[in-house]
C-alpha cells in the first residue's frame, strides 16, 4: 500500500468525518480485504515523538474502539472513515498537531496509511453566548 501524506484541518467544537482512501503503488484504490486489513487505530499527537496522545480512536475490534469511532467503511476501495465528534477536543488549545492512521490484520501487523500535520481552528462563533 502506498503511504499519503495529507494533511486536513477542523474547527474546534464542529463533528467532521475524516475520510482515507487506501491506494496502492500504481495510486488506485487498494482492497483492503486482499491484504486482510481489518482493524484501525487513527491518533493524534503533539508531535511525532510526544508518548501520550489527544486523540485516539479504533475500530470495533480493537480494545477500546467503535464503530462510532472509526470504520473501514468500503473494504473492497479502501475507504476508511473516522469520526470526530464536536467535544473531542475540549481542553484543547488551537494548533498544529501530528495525525497518523495505521491499519492491521487480526495478527496486529501495523501499517502506516497516512501521517502528517493536523490543523486545529479555534471556533469563532459561540452560540452559547447570546449577547
Amino acid at each position: 500500500m502506498t503511504y499519503q501524506t495529507n494533511s486536513f484541518e477542523m474547527v474546534k467544537g464542529d463533528k467532521k468525518t475524516f475520510r482515507v482512501i487506501c491506494r496502492n503503488p500504481e495510486r488506485t484504490t487498494q482492497n483492503l480485504d486482499d491484504l486482510l486489513l481489518t482493524r484501525g487505530r487513527f491518533t493524534i499527537k503533539t508531535s511525532t515523538s510526544a508518548t501520550t496522545y489527544i486523540l485516539r480512536k479504533a475500530t470495533a475490534n480493537v480494545t477500546g474502539g467503535a464503530d462510532s469511532q472509526m470504520r473501514i467503511t468500503d473494504a473492497e476501495n479502501g475507504v476508511v472513515e473516522i469520526y470526530i465528534a464536536k467535544d473531542d477536543f475540549d481542553g484543547v488549545d488551537p494548533g498544529e498537531y501530528w495525525f497518523e492512521v495505521e491499519l492491521s490484520d487480526n495478527s496486529n501487523n501495523p501499517e502506516t496509511v497516512v501521517q502528517n500535520t493536523f490543523k486545529l481552528l479555534p471556533e469563532l462563533t459561540d452560540w452559547e453566548d447570546n449577547t
